[in-house]
């Protein structure tokens, strides 16, 4: 008790306890846990399953298709949405009692007790975001220091 998400995925994976039905596995390469199945950021991981404890939960998050990529990307309802736990005592493995204590851990303050926002100020928008090529932003002329720039599909040229 006591270990975090991280620490308990290997572990997991060391014992060789394979989750049920993931994808991609196989005879010669047993399926892994991976961060989303554990971790506690997410509404479906072991930790804020609700299953767990003897209840089933519907409508906790919805899917919608991405229209740029065509995949699904699942988001939570908000709580109007969602319906209410229909009791399954059958499926409950684990105790009211700690379940509340995973959840009033994750709830307790990680690193101390919040700064104040006027402390320190916020980076400007820009700074935090991130090239999209490897390159962007890092090669220049040898003769006048300006930026390259694609110039055919294999050759980069000076501005």
């Amino acid at each position: 008790m006591g270990m975090p998400p991280g620490k308990i995925i290997p572990g997991l994976n060391n014992e060789d306890v394979s989750p049920r039905a993931a994808v991609g596995a196989t005879d010669e390469s047993p399926a892994a846990w991976l961060r989303g199945c554990v971790a506690a950021h997410t509404l479906t991981g072991i930790l804020n399953n609700q299953i767990y404890v003897g209840r089933r939960a519907y409508a906790r998050q919805t899917s919608p298709k991405d229209a740029d990529n065509g995949r699904r990307h699942a988001s939570p309802n908000v709580e109007e949405k969602q319906a209410p736990p229909v009791a399954a005592p059958a499926l409950g493995i684990v105790s009211e009692a700690l379940r509340q204590s995973v959840e009033d851990r994750q709830q307790a303050p990680r690193r101390g007790p919040p700064m104040a926002r006027d402390t320190v100020p916020a980076p400007p928008f820009f700074v935090n975001q991130r090239p999209k090529r490897l390159t962007a932003g890092k090669m220049t002329c040898g003769e006048c220091g300006s930026g390259h720039a694609k110039s055919s599909r294999n050759r980069l040229g000076c501005h």
